[in-house]
Formats: C-alpha cells, structure tokens, sequence
C-alpha cells in the first residue's frame, strides 16, 4: 500500500475552504482545523539528463579502409548524432516544460490564494517554486549536464563537418 501524497492529503482541507469561500467564507475555527489538516504540496522532482547513450561515434571513421567507407562512416555518425539530438536532448527540454508548468500548476490551483495556508506559507511556497522555476530553466542547475552534452554535440558536429570536407573534398 503506497503513502498518500501531501496533494492527496490536502485536497478534501482544499475543497472545504474553496465550498465556504464559495458560500460566505470560513469562521477561524473552521479555518484552524482545517489548517491543522492540510500539508503544502510537494513540488515534483526534477527530470534528469544523462548523456550516457551519447552517440561515441567521433572517431570510428579512422578504423574504415577506404575513403568512402570513412565518409558513410562519418554520415552515420552525424545520423547518430542526429538521433541522439532530436530524442534524448530534445526530450529532456519538452520534460523540464512540463515540469515547470507542473509547478505553476501546483501553485495556482493549490496554494495561492487557499486560505487553508497561511500567507507565509503560500510566500515560502511561491518562493521555492520560483527557485525551482530558475534551476529549471536552460541557464539553470537542472541544466548542467545537458549543457555540457550540447557543446560536446556541437564539438563533435563542426569536428565531424570538417572530417567530411576533407574526405570528400569540399
């Protein structure tokens, strides 16, 4: 049997206080107790990237025998490359969206303006979540290792481009 989540817990004190707002408001002691009741919600954990599938394709065209064989060799590392990009990479930005909407969600439809939290609670709440928000963006902590594989994909691409020309003769 798995614990119920703080959500879970605080979501009948959640829609006690939004009935009496709806219906003239709550006396202080109906708002005590349900403040006694009713935890913040956690904030989800951030989605995290590993570069561990990265495509270690960089030099494999140096072990063909033959010109065209390097040059199909770097194409299907750039394919890889490609795939790599468009899956992985691509995946963990669509996810870092969903999580920060997912924690506006929590803050808009839970939290803010919910008289079951105390306005110091819905100010530490806010305030973690824009923390949250910050590390989540592309400049942020969340985003360290995916900025280190992007610059490794770019290293690798204008190395793999240059390979290429000089194979091919551009």
């Amino acid at each position: 049997m798995t614990d119920a989540t703080s959500e879970d817990r605080a979501a009948p004190a959640l829609a006690a206080a939004r009935t009496a707002n709806a219906t003239g408001g709550l006396s202080m002691d109906e708002l005590t107790r349900l403040r006694k009741g009713a935890a913040l919600p956690e904030m989800p954990v951030a989605p995290g990237f590993s570069a561990s599938a990265y495509p270690p394709c960089r030099e494999d065209f140096r072990t063909q025998p033959d010109t065209l064989q390097q040059v199909e060799a770097v194409n299907a590392c750039t394919s890889a490359l490609d795939a790599f990009y468009a899956g992985t990479m691509l995946g963990f930005r669509h996810a870092m969206a969903a999580h920060q909407q997912e924690l506006s969600r929590l803050y808009t439809d839970q939290v803010g303006g919910n008289p079951v939290f105390t306005p110091q609670e819905q100010k530490g709440f806010f305030q973690a979540m824009r923390a949250e928000h910050a590390a989540s963006n592309p400049d942020g902590d969340h985003f360290a290792a995916y900025r280190e594989a992007e610059s490794r994909d770019q290293s690798d691409r204008t190395y793999l481009q240059g390979e290429y020309c000089r194979l091919a003769g551009c």
